[in-house]
């Protein structure tokens, strides 16, 4: 996390010497940059939107990255306006949010060496398991994500289900997912921890948000 944070106030910083230094820029560059800028905040939304992504995790990270500088570039650009001391204040409490936790995150993973376990499940699907970088002990757990492939674009991948384990709850890094008969749910095991009884595992039918 203290890595994250000083990445991106090193780029915040540079952002502000760009914004100081933008009238004496040319017009080809401006339009360069803003276009650079604008790119990554259009695509996050919309592939949010509908749950599509690449089968690359650090390139899915770094579009998060660029869509939060991005942002940071145009409350900068913001501040070109008069009244500067207003337009000053009012990109303060614009950025303010990119102080929370749920912008952090994000961006965190781009440091994150965590192994991917991924795995097929059959009609097109693949689960993926990722122990999740914990701050604390208790938080310590693992993702379990369902992507469908696309056929016509392997390196893209839209997310059908997905959830999160703790440790305290089972033993999330083995937890796993199958595709049941009718091809339209799947059930979601987590396994019992170590010195629990079999029965605590948790099993959980789900369906698929596309199909």
């Amino acid at each position: 996390m203290p890595l994250t944070l000083a990445t991106l106030a090193l780029f915040t910083g540079a952002i502000v010497v760009l914004r100081v230094r933008w009238r004496r820029l040319n017009r080809r560059l401006r339009r360069l940059l803003i276009v650079s800028a604008l790119v990554p905040i259009v695509l996050l939304p919309c592939a949010f939107a509908i749950h599509l992504s690449t089968t690359i995790d650090h390139l899915n990270t770094l579009v998060c990255w660029g869509f939060v500088l991005g942002y940071i570039f145009f409350v900068s650009l913001f501040t070109l306006l008069r009244p500067v001391w207003l337009t000053s204040l009012v990109a303060i409490v614009l950025l303010l949010p990119l102080l929370s936790a749920s912008a952090i995150f994000p961006l965190a993973a781009i440091f994150s060496r965590q192994p991917h376990h991924i795995q097929s499940i059959g009609g097109g699907l693949v689960t993926d398991v990722v122990a999740i970088d914990a701050i604390t002990p208790g938080a310590s757990g693992a993702d379990i994500s369902v992507y469908r492939r696309l056929s016509w674009a392997p390196f893209l991948q839209r997310r059908v289900q997905g959830t999160r384990h703790f440790n305290t709850q089972c033993d999330a890094s083995a937890a796993y997912a199958e595709l049941l008969p009718d091809n339209y749910h799947l059930r979601i095991v987590c396994p019992a921890a170590a010195g629990t009884p079999p029965t605590d595992r948790r099993d959980l039918i789900v369906a698929l948000h596309s199909h």
